[in-house]
């Protein structure tokens, strides 16, 4: 005989903001987010737990039989807390969208997500739910719904809940007249508009037309307005107050110019005057005394009025019924193309910026300048160099400095000398700080990666921008052996605001050819000595063959290792922020030819580990070991350079098997050298206008290791200094 369905009373898992609010009570671990403790039954979000909050509700597992477990399929990793116990048994195993996306209240995008594992429902053995309840359960669970349905009950605790909303705060559900929430959809040129009306729980929607001029999501929240009014009209007559539930500005400022005596003296120049017409003419109420109040609502937060008009407006987007409000403007039509999409719209700011971007485009042949020449350059990345411009997070002086430092115009002492301002290019800095030097010319190149005044923030932003990259090559290293282990270590990986060095002998020692004790190095540097003698003559620079002390070899530290133990491969790891083309240092090495800028600066980081990766070789085929020693360089020039083809197979080798993964690590990559680079810019420009002795000074931790448009850099790193604080940078 069936057992009655069991009426869940108590939800674990989730935080106090994501956790269904119909249920009594809500537990999460060892805390209680409302309601009570009570045994009863429960429903358990395992895959919403943590690792501690799961091991707190075992005992209470082991003690209960009441309870329904959700948790992903798969196999449990090793030192985590196991879902089975003794007793339990799977009731189904589904494939639906039974979770919304990640984050969804940050993001505004509450779509449900189906994930890449199946969803299984466990229970207790002695936990009888009826088969009807489970038919229902497994139906839920295998929906392909894009987004669920908000439930808004009044009664316990989901009555609370729903009163700490926005709408809940100012007292709207107990509005004693009609409530209307309004929404408008756009996707794919397709606009819809959307109503939702609490009394009687119901709505309305409607597919708005004038797409051929461009869709717009202004246009589809001003017909929402619009179908919620004439609703209201209809609607047990239209002599009843009404609060209209909008999360558009721009439909409160549209309607705000016509209220009163009004301050647009045509409504010809509103690009939806046509519904603004209609919308006026239904607002006639308000001169018949009605109550009529429009309130600004966020969108896509949980609140309960702007989810449910959502849904109505998907319903209008996505119908095959006529549209309304289809007349066209005698305006003229412009339509233009990007991959994969085609737009089209009448004269606006957009058309302009793509209008001036074609005729920039058709331009740039005819231009044969070094700037013209960078911007050129293929396959280095310059979408990303336009993605971090169109970025809002980027302040505009920044962008300012990239600009200057693309077109070879940074005001430094270099330009100076060329413009006809100054006789001499000397760095100015290396002229005060370093009188006994030669001072070379002051120009982008030489500041950003030579000047020795710079040294410690140079050294600081180095570490920065590899430590992040670091972090998440080993994130994202996802290539597996058999036996599930990863195929790619990295050792000394810690977080991105620390990382560890190893020397030689350290890596030695990971990889079994030498042991840390007294016994073990007195051996290896025999065998140290002996490779340098073994090698045939000309293999040694005429300095190094007379080097042979084996400390001084054994000590040198790449910028990472990574091991493939399985197939016995060990990676040096090494990053370069060289600048990517000349321009008049001569500072910049001899062999600096400006072709190929990356294969120019590669060649001096091979030829510094070059003898390494061969001792390494050399040692293990003596021991029987056979291991194989790579090198892989990963460099990002300073204005943003990164050759894609390049970082591409390197990613690849280290187990990075996903396109997207491998391009968002190149991206961010990019985006911090040309954050932390600006940083330099601003160090050596407050230097040169108070005192050299700052140029001295290493960047602080929180600036090179976090992105740094959120700090002051000087209150920050330099502490507060008469004259920084207003400085014009």
């Amino acid at each position: 005989m069936e057992g009655p369905p069991i009426k869940a009373t108590t939800y674990v898992g989730d935080t106090a903001l994501t956790a269904p609010p119909f249920f009594d009570n809500a537990v999460r671990g060892d805390k209680t987010l409302w309601g009570s403790r009570t045994r009863g039954p429960r429903v358990i979000n395992w895959t919403g737990l943590s690792h501690e909050d799961r091991k707190a509700i075992l005992p209470s597992r082991r003690l209960t039989s009441d309870w329904s477990l959700f948790a992903l399929a798969g196999i449990t990793k090793p030192g985590t807390t196991p879902f089975l116990l003794k007793g339990s048994k799977k009731a189904m195993t589904t494939k639906g969208k039974a979770f919304r996306k990640r984050k969804w209240w940050q993001s505004g995008d509450d779509e449900l997500a189906e994930y890449d594992k199946k969803v299984e429902v466990w229970v207790s053995s002695n936990n009888n739910i009826s088969e009807d309840s489970l038919d229902e359960l497994e139906a839920l669970l295998n929906s392909n719904l894009t987004k669920d349905n908000p439930h808004n009950g009044t009664e316990g605790v989901e009555g609370s809940y729903w009163t700490g909303t926005e709408a809940g705060l100012m007292g709207i559900p107990l509005f004693p007249g009609l409530i209307y929430a309004t929404d408008g959809s756009q996707e794919k040129g397709n606009m819809g508009a959307g109503f939702y009306r609490h009394q009687g729980a119901t709505g309305g929607y409607c597919k708005v037309g004038r797409d051929e001029e461009g869709a717009s999501s202004n246009r589809a929240e001003h017909a929402a307005a619009c179908i919620a009014l004439e609703d209201a009209t209809q609607f047990a007559g239209s002599r009843r107050p009404l609060i209209l539930l909008t999360d558009s500005k721009c439909l409160l400022m549209a309607i705000q110019k016509w209220i009163g005596e009004g301050i647009d003296s045509s409504i010809k120049a509103s690009p939806d005057g046509d519904i603004l017409r209609d919308i006026l003419e239904l607002l006639s109420r308000i001169e018949l005394g009605l109550f009529t109040l429009f309130v600004k609502i966020k969108s896509h937060r949980g609140e309960f009025f702007n989810e449910m008009a959502h849904r109505w407006a998907d319903k209008g987007r996505d119908t095959e019924e006529e549209a309304r409000w289809t007349s066209l403007r005698q305006r003229p039509i412009f339509t233009w193309a990007v991959p994969g999409k085609v737009h089209c719209s009448t004269m606006n700011k957009v058309v302009k910026t793509r209008a001036h971007l074609i005729a920039a485009r058709l331009r740039v042949p005819d231009n044969h300048n070094r700037t013209a020449e960078f911007l050129k350059k293929e396959g280095n990345c310059r979408s990303d160099l336009g993605d971090h411009w169109k970025d809002k997070r980027v302040s505009m002086r920044a962008k300012r400095r990239l600009l200057q430092s693309i077109s070879f115009q940074f005001p430094c002492a270099a330009n100076f000398k060329k413009w006809g301002l100054q006789e001499d290019d000397e760095c100015r800095l290396c002229k005060v700080l370093h009188p006994n030097l030669p001072a070379f010319p002051e120009c982008l190149g030489h500041i950003q990666g030579y000047c020795k005044a710079l040294q410690k923030p140079r050294i600081a932003v180095h570490h920065g921008i590899w430590r992040d990259l670091l972090m998440h090559i080993s994130r994202q290293s996802l290539e597996k052996n058999e036996d599930g282990s990863r195929v790619w270590t990295f050792p000394t990986t810690v977080n991105a605001a620390k990382h560890e060095e190893w020397e030689m002998r350290d890596i030695l020692v990971h990889i079994g050819l030498m042991t840390n004790t007294q016994e073990g190095r007195s051996k290896i540097g025999k065998e140290t000595t002996e490779f340098h003698y073994e090698m045939p003559v000309g293999y040694w620079d005429e300095e190094e063959a007379n080097d042979h002390e084996p400390e001084a070899f054994l000590k040198v530290r790449p910028d990472e290792v990574a091991f493939n133990m399985k197939a016995t491969i060990c990676a040096f790891l090494e990053f370069t922020r060289p600048m990517d083309s000349r321009d008049g240092a001569s500072a910049q090495p001899d062999w600096y030819t400006g072709t190929d800028w990356t294969l120019d600066w590669a060649q001096d980081k091979n030829t510094r580990y070059v003898r390494h990766l061969e001792f390494i070789w050399w040692l293990s085929k003596r021991l029987g070991v056979k291991w194989t020693a790579v090198q892989y360089n990963f460099t990002v020039g300073i204005r943003g350079s990164a050759i894609e083809s390049a970082w591409e197979h390197r990613l690849t080798k280290l187990g990075i098997d996903k396109k997207e993964s491998r391009v968002a690590i190149r991206k961010q990559a990019i985006r911090k050298t040309l954050e932390l680079s600006d940083v330099m810019l601003r160090q050596f420009h407050v230097a040169i206008h108070t005192s050299p002795e700052w140029a001295q000074l290493a960047l602080a931790d929180d600036i090179s290791n976090t992105t740094t448009e959120r700090f002051n850099l000087y209150k920050k790193s330099m502490g507060p200094m008469s004259g920084l604080q207003s400085m014009p940078l």
